[in-house]
């Protein structure tokens, strides 16, 4: 426990991270038959879909 008037360490509290993440990209038709870029995202036991348009032209 540091003292009252000690400055505190930044580094120390910080939780770890990953170095490296892996990302999974899908494609799937949606009601209209047009491809969907899609990933998966969030608590692997209830997945949420991040679907990628693009802008345009």
């Amino acid at each position: 426990m540091p003292e009252p008037n000690e400055p505190l360490d930044p580094l120390a509290d910080r939780p770890q991270t990953h170095k490296t993440y892996t990302w999974t990209f899908e494609l799937r038709r949606d009601d209209k038959e047009v491809l969907e870029l899609y990933f998966f995202f969030s608590d692997p036991d209830s997945r949420s879909t991040y679907v990628l348009q693009r802008g345009e032209p």
